[in-house]
């Protein structure tokens, strides 16, 4: 704490005569603390205050001093006239900035304000700012009682009663020019296969576990981050990766910043590995150094010159089932980013290159000591977007916008190109250009793309090209058409369509390769049509959705294997009180399979309710049927129907608690299941039913 200091006229306010009489009473009011170097007063510090009236016929009356709305007179004693003195020790004053207002008690219904002072006090940790918010979510579900039938398979667990935890805990503080926050997510289960790490620990799971923290801190140009961090700002190198562990970011000056972090090498969880940097071989390193070109105008023109260094094990996820393998790659990349004409123009050209290797895992190779190693590659990797707004900020007839915007992406990936941080598509070279449009209301978007791979047209290896063409369109006709004085029958329209081709662009030499001609060279075009139709009204609203895909083989050999898709879907919602709601839906789908003259048809139908009857207490039902076949030449050859639905009863609560009330809800449910399937071919049925109760009950604690 720096020495007594004495901060005049820090807030010099008019009082406004409050009394009969229309005379205006002015004073100026001495503002003494024992302060820090950022004009911060700790909650019980000294504070004296000198009141200097100009008038004064208006000193007769008691004075009363408030913190905001606060009254602490009682904190404070005169030693003298016009000075009042809160000692040190006194009772705590409220943190944050603070208002002192004095007023002078006229008659017992007429106060005068005199003056005011700003102040602003410490928490009691000694910081500015100090906010701390914990959640507690505590969830009971149990299975009160069931019953299955026919074929259907016993359940695993019979009657239960689970508890579950979900929880949190954000603190956030400041001081001066420094902020830092702590974040940290838990969970936990009564019941051990459902706890975060069962998958990796088995029985010694715990049940309560830290899912992920992140604390961070910044002062001035520099910021420190530490648990589960995002990285990288390469998309062909070192692209947001993921995981725990640490940094930081410093600004040198206004032209270069630097950053850089270390990180586990795959997803980790739980408590024991707090910063994840335990294994100096599984961790992903990376650092990047960045200028702007001009610093007066950040954004205009950037470049990031990144430098990655990865080495991870045969480590899975903590929640992954794969195989995985120990890998090797570390590299450069540049990034070079910026726009003109006040962002009309944006340009976006990112370069990368990378080595890559697996290394022996012995876990991998089942003893065979004559396998072939990996040999480690290195490679390149382009990337290049540019847009252009066409039309920008135009108004058609004065009053509809209009705009135009027009983006081109360009991208080689080399043969064998990887990298640890990121995920681009090795061996692939493609281009996109993709215009968006508006009119009023009215939006379009058209995209067409092709790629092709084998960019190094190895003769033993098939080289395929793909043309994608899309484009949709919205078409708000409610309001475009509409009219607030009649009911508006017009719907909002969506339409979509899609084209993809992919065929072969080489025939792979035949006597070195399994390759057989024209036959084995796919020819494949692939068409999606789709259009939603909206309807919204105060009380009921009501969706229709058709949807058309094809698929034509072009290949040789097989131009008849061909797909033709077709799917209808309603949905109607009405909403006769406010706090009902009922949703009917309806769905059809036809699917043939051409070659085969198969045809297999879906029919779904289901009904959803809720239903609020009274403030505390809701009814939901929900309801779900299906109808399944197949046919082949006309003849049915299965079918199978399912049935589905549940009943729930809910009474929401509340708890008394000292700060505010803690929400809860209990709750019942009956559900029941029932399936019965046919087969023609086989002669075969299976038929099988089951129900359950079950109820639960959810609080928050905080």
């Amino acid at each position: 704490m720096a020495e007594k200091k004495n901060i005049k006229s820090i807030s010099r306010a008019v009082g406004v005569l409050l009394a009969v009489t229309s005379t205006l009473v002015l004073a100026e009011i001495e503002l003494n603390v024992s302060e820090n170097d950022r004009g911060w007063v700790a909650a019980r510090d000294m504070i004296e205050l000198r009141i200097i009236e100009t008038d004064p016929v208006s000193r007769a009356g008691e004075i009363r001093i408030f913190v905001g709305l606060e009254d602490i007179t009682s904190l404070f004693v005169e030693p003298m006239p016009g000075r009042y003195r809160k000692p040190r020790g006194t009772l705590a004053l409220p943190a944050g900035e603070q208002e002192i207002t004095v007023y002078r008690v006229v008659t017992e219904n007429q106060w005068q304000e005199i003056g005011r002072a700003s102040l602003q006090v410490l928490t009691r940790t000694g910081l500015e700012k100090l906010e701390v918010s914990p959640r507690i979510d505590l969830n009971n579900y149990a299975l009160l009682n069931e019953g299955f039938s026919g074929d259907a398979f016993p359940p695993e667990r019979d009657r239960f009663n689970d508890l579950s935890m979900d929880g949190s805990l954000e603190i956030a503080g400041e001081s001066g020019n420094s902020q830092f926050t702590i974040n940290a997510n838990f969970v936990g289960a009564s019941y051990r296969p459902e706890t975060l790490r069962f998958a990796e620990k088995a029985s010694d799971a715990p049940k309560v576990d830290l899912a992920d923290y992140l604390v961070t801190f910044s002062s001035g140009d520099a910021a420190l981050e530490v648990g589960h961090v995002s990285y990288g700002n390469n998309p062909l190198l070192l692209d947001q990766f993921s995981t725990r562990g640490v940094k930081a970011n410093y600004r040198i000056n206004s032209l270069f910043d630097v950053s850089f972090s270390a990180q586990n090498g795959t997803e980790i969880v739980g408590s024991e590995q707090l910063l994840g940097l335990n294994k100096g071989d599984h961790r992903v390193a990376g650092a990047t150094i960045g200028m702007e070109f001009f610093p007066e105008a950040p954004g205009l023109l950037r470049a990031e010159v990144t430098y990655m260094n990865a080495s991870v094990l045969a480590i899975n996820d903590f929640d992954a089932g794969e195989v995985p393998d120990a890998e090797k790659s570390d590299g450069f990349g540049l990034r070079v980013m910026g726009n003109a004409f006040t962002g009309r123009l944006r340009g976006d050209v990112t370069l990368a290159r990378a080595s890559y290797t697996n290394p022996s895992d012995p876990f991998l190779n089942f003893g065979f000591d004559d396998l072939v190693p990996v040999e480690e590659t290195t490679n390149n990797a382009w990337r290049a977007d540019i847009g252009y707004d066409i039309i920008q900020d135009y108004l058609l007839g004065g009053s509809t916008p209009v705009m135009l915007t027009a983006d081109y992406t360009y991208e080689k990936i080399n043969p064998e190109y990887r990298t640890i941080g990121a995920f681009p598509n090795a061996d692939q070279l493609s281009q996109t250009v993709a215009f968006s449009a508006g009119l009023g209301s009215v939006s379009a978007q058209l995209l067409t793309a092709e790629s092709e791979d084998n960019l190094d047209d190895i003769i033993t290896i098939l080289k395929t090209r793909t043309r994608t063409n899309t484009f949709n369109v919205e078409l708000p006709l409610s309001e475009m058409l509409g009219s607030s004085e009649t009911i508006n029958y017009w719907p909002n329209i969506s339409l979509n369509k899609e084209r993809v081709r992919q065929f072969a662009i080489n025939d792979p030499e035949q006597a070195l390769s399994d390759f057989n001609g024209a036959s084995h060279l796919p020819d494949q075009v692939s068409d999606a049509n789709s259009a939603y139709l909206d309807w919204y009204y105060s009380t009921w609203n009501f969706t229709y959705e058709i949807s058309r895909s094809s698929v034509d083989n072009r290949q040789t050999g097989r131009e008849n294997a061909d797909f033709k898709t077709i799917n209808h879907n309603f949905i109607l919602g009405v909403n006769p009180l406010d706090s009902m709601t009922i949703e009917l839906s309806l769905g059809r789908n036809i699917s043939d399979d051409l070659e085969s003259d198969l045809r297999f048809n879906q029919e779904v139908g289901g009904i959803f309710f809720s239903w609020q009857f009274l403030r505390q207490w809701a009814l939901a039902m929900n309801v779900e049927n299906s109808r399944e076949n197949d046919l082949q030449n006309g003849i049915e050859n299965t079918k199978n129907s399912n049935f589905s639905g549940d009943v729930q009863v809910s009474y929401q609560f509340e708890l008394p608690a000292r700060a505010e009330k803690l929400p809860g809800q209990v709750f019942v449910r009956y559900a029941r299941l029932r399936n019965d399937f046919r087969d023609n071919v086989f002669d075969f049925d299976i038929q099988s039913a089951s129900w359950s109760v079950n109820a639960g009950m959810s609080i928050s604690l905080f």
